[in-house]
């Protein structure tokens, strides 16, 4: 962080009723099973999802904790975009490596970091787009670096108990340089 970040006025403000604010907090390593891919926009990944939870179901895999995606581009991709999907594993949870080795699935531990960036969305993935842009322009007004890729951490998450998504939890997670 520079010693001028202080001294400058905040961030823009971004308004969106269920968007917190930004806060920094440390994240353990996580085990996960995940399939990476380029996907034709954001809302493309849904067959990685429904892969992902189709190779658990046929090995009887406890699942434990909440999902996620990483996105491996930085900002906004209307085509093309690099992410992975990950589930995040029991830690009972015994993958077949015969099975890995033979499908784009990869069991793997996500990494910890000391410093995230943490923004909390509460309502649809609609809201996103606010939230990436609150959590951005924190980023530039503080001068700090990033350290990874961002991470949306899927807290609460069921269209069955709300189709309209005014319920989900969504954590934003942008790993950052110790200044």
């Amino acid at each position: 962080m520079s010693s001028s970040a202080s001294s400058s006025p905040p961030p823009p403000s971004v308004a969106s009723p269920g968007l917190g604010e930004v806060t920094i907090v440390s994240v353990p390593e996580v085990r996960v099973v995940a399939l990476r891919a380029v996907v034709e926009n954001y809302r493309a990944q849904k067959n990685q999802w429904q892969q992902l939870h189709a190779f658990c179901k046929a090995h009887n895999l406890v699942l434990d904790g909440p999902s996620r995606t990483i996105y491996y581009d930085e900002g906004f991709k209307a085509a093309d975009v690099d992410l992975e999907v990950c589930l995040q594993l029991h830690a009972d949870a015994k993958v077949p490596a015969s099975d890995v080795a033979e499908s784009e699935v990869k069991e793997r531990v996500l990494p910890a970091f000391e410093k995230v960036a943490s923004l909390t969305l509460i309502g649809p993935y609609e809201e996103l787009p606010n939230a990436y842009r609150k959590l951005y322009a924190w980023r530039q007004h503080v001068d700090v670096a990033a350290a990874g890729p961002v991470r949306e951490v899927y807290r609460h998450a069921d269209y069955a108990d709300d189709p309209t998504g005014k319920s989900f939890v969504t954590e934003l997670q942008l790993p950052i340089a110790a200044p």
